[in-house]
């Protein structure tokens, strides 16, 4: 039988989105919240540091904070609980597992084409296939927006690979740098769920004074916006109908603040845009994203590709694997 994700399908306010969400999953986010506080080095005193990043958060997206309280109330866990585990600037598990000699787990990558029918852009989540069964999907409807995606089941929405009913899709990717007080990059990527144009995304991006900040691979109808963030700095790739990867370095000269990066990240991204083109069919996005012939760092990962995801933007259309795409099937989901 083929596997799938659990599936939510909201409709209300953001009070009501983030009740809903940790009322569903309320066991597995209080696991998440207990395995963190047993695992995690001076977790009271990290928790107490995300105080500061949290009141930064509550004057830019008191909105967002409010959706966060609500999923904490309903999953029966602290708001700060919560709130420190969508600040990744002050404990990542994935990234403090990868700085050591061997590199465990490294994060996505993302791939867009353009053709006849629009873009398609192509997504591998990873991270720990552990982790696999955190996941789950969400379509949700507020106000006049509605967006998809697959999430965290302790993370705000966003901060993997979604769509939004303006056409606007987001893939988030890992890069590495130093942490500084503000804003969580998880909050940035919520946020973009919620922008009607690229325009707006950018400009939301650049007035929040961040923490620390992912890789937001952004693509509307022609366009690709590229937007890579360090140290409060904001690089922007603009393309109009030309193919794009991004996987988990940076690519612009903000690459100059980068902790470090690895050669997982490097190779998916040499082998990926050598392989990427305009005018691919889903199934050849799908060989890029299944793609094994780097057999060291391949861009599809037993031990990470947790889940694998197309999207098609023109038609409201998004497909997801359970797994690795070498191995699974994907199942179809319209916005």
């Amino acid at each position: 039988m083929k596997k799938k994700f659990p599936y939510l399908v909201l409709r209300g306010s953001r009070r009501a989105i983030g009740q809903a969400i940790g009322e569903n999953f309320r066991s597995k986010i209080q696991e998440s919240v207990f395995l963190r506080q047993q695992t995690i080095p001076q977790y009271k005193e990290l928790k107490r540091e995300s105080q500061n990043h949290f009141l930064e958060t509550l004057r830019f997206f008191p909105k967002f904070i409010e959706e966060l309280t609500a999923t904490a109330i309903a999953a029966n866990v602290s708001v700060m609980d919560l709130f420190f585990a969508n600040t990744r600037s002050l404990y990542d598990a994935g990234v403090a597992s990868e700085k050591g000699e061997l590199v465990i787990h490294d994060r996505c990558t993302t791939v867009v084409s353009f053709g006849a029918d629009g873009a398609i852009v192509g997504h591998n989540e990873d991270w720990d296939v552990k982790n696999t069964d955190d996941l789950y999907i969400l379509k949700a409807t507020i106000g006049e927006t509605k967006f998809i995606g697959i999430n965290y089941v302790n993370e705000l929405p966003g901060t993997a690979a979604s769509m939004n009913s303006w056409g606007l899709v987001q893939g988030i990717n890992e890069v590495h740098q130093k942490e500084t007080v503000g804003i969580p990059k998880n909050f940035l990527a919520r946020a973009v769920l919620e922008c009607p144009t690229l325009i707006e995304a950018e400009s939301m991006i650049r007035r929040v004074k961040q923490d620390t900040g992912f890789n937001h691979l952004l693509v509307q109808k022609d366009k690709v916006k590229n937007i890579e963030i360090a140290e409060r700095k904001v690089k922007t790739t603009n393309l109009t109908n030309e193919p794009y990867v991004h996987t988990n370095h940076f690519l612009t000269d903000l690459k100059k603040y980068e902790t470090y990066r690895t050669k997982s990240s490097e190779h998916r991204y040499d082998k990926a845009k050598k392989l990427l083109q305009n005018n691919m069919s889903e199934n050849e996005v799908v060989n890029i994203l299944s793609d094994h012939s780097d057999a060291e760092y391949p861009i599809c990962r037993h031990d990470s590709t947790m889940a694998s995801l197309i999207f098609k933007p023109k038609i409201g259309e998004m497909l997801v694997c359970y797994g690795p795409p070498c191995k699974g099937e994907y199942e179809k989901y319209k916005l």
